[in-house]
């Protein structure tokens, strides 16, 4: 409902576009550069791998590897089920792999962390418990390794953050060594294959963070990040009366600082269209109230019968010029 569909053309073949090819400099960046010569951050490198800031199980925000095989505990390398694999799937592989990657859970309100192990052999017959008894389990489409020797988190440079530029807006850009290093985001990726995240925009006047998003003034400006869902909820049953709904149902010890703000996106974008992102203060609470809202934009008012967290009252809606205007170049 409500996808646009379109009939698939000829084929454009492969060499149509251009060759890229990941490299490195002395001071820790990578780049992706094209065999037409255009170039672009792609993230850190320690002198021996590609990186990205991680929160491993020492608390501490370090330089990780980031293309890795992950340990997920549900395949082995023997018929026993007790030796885990790390795997990977086929299609998304970057190649070469780093490391291994392990989960660990979040303890209290502190953040998930992660470890790391030497990537082993490859490895051709895995085995899984998909009923209770360990099976062999065809690899199919997906890479398995043998886990190495850990890595210690003392072995992985520490990772820090800096400001650059004038206000109003400023790039938080990570550290390696002291230099920043573009295109990484901050402690947002644990591994993986695709781009790394952009450089975060920073509001100098409020310290938070803010992105390139359409205003209501047709601009685009550095607006503050919309909040949980799209999905804008009201007090009364003629949805008249607008609220914030934090997504933390109660009284969460770990639920983030309040706003002062709240930014939604606007009803009838599509995704050439983008509807506009409007930011009002987040007024007075109201706790844990009645909720109605429209499922999509065209639905009449309804109860709604979810949990959220408590509501505030939203206020006047602050004009898009208090908002610095960001524009696109292209070098």
């Amino acid at each position: 409902v409500g996808s646009v569909l379109y009939q698939l053309g000829a084929p454009i073949p492969a060499g149509t576009f251009a060759s890229a090819a990941e490299e490195h400099d002395g001071r820790g960046q990578m780049w992706l550069r094209s065999d037409d010569g255009a170039h672009v951050p792609w993230g850190g490198f320690d002198g021996a791998r590609a990186v990205a800031p991680t929160r491993t199980d020492d608390g501490m925000l370090r330089w990780a590897p980031w293309m890795v095989a992950y340990r997920l505990g549900t395949t082995f390398a023997d018929p026993a089920c007790t030796i885990p694999v790390a795997t990977k799937e086929a299609n998304g592989a970057r190649c070469p792999l780093d490391g291994v990657l392990g989960f660990a859970q979040s303890m209290g309100c502190a953040p998930a962390t992660v470890s790391f192990a030497q990537l082993g052999a490859p490895l051709d017959t895995t085995y899984a418990t998909p009923n209770g008894a360990c099976v062999p389990s065809p690899a199919t489409g997906v890479l398995a390794f043998q886990i190495g020797a850990p890595i210690a988190d003392t072995n992985l440079a520490l990772a820090a953050n800096e400001l650059s530029g004038d206000p109003p807006v400023q790039v938080r850009r990570a550290t390696l060594e002291g230099k920043p290093i573009l295109q990484t985001g901050i402690d947002i990726q644990f591994g993986g294959n695709n781009p790394p995240r952009p450089d975060t925009f920073v509001d100098a006047a409020t310290g938070e963070d803010c992105e390139a998003a359409l205003a209501t003034d047709g601009k685009t400006r550095c607006l503050p990040k919309t909040q949980d869902s799209d999905r804008l909820f009201y007090a009364d049953a003629a949805c008249t009366s607008a609220v914030y709904v934090s997504s933390f149902p109660g009284v969460d010890p770990c639920a983030p600082p309040l706003s002062s703000v709240y930014a939604w996106l606007g009803d009838g974008g599509t995704l050439c269209n983008p509807a506009p992102v409007h930011v009002p203060r987040i007024g007075e609470p109201l706790g844990q109230v009645p909720l109605w809202s429209h499922p999509q934009p065209s639905d009449p008012c309804t109860p709604y019968t979810g949990t959220l967290g408590p509501a505030y009252r939203l206020g006047d809606e602050l004009p898009p010029t208090a908002f610095a205007e960001i524009t696109t170049t292209v070098d």
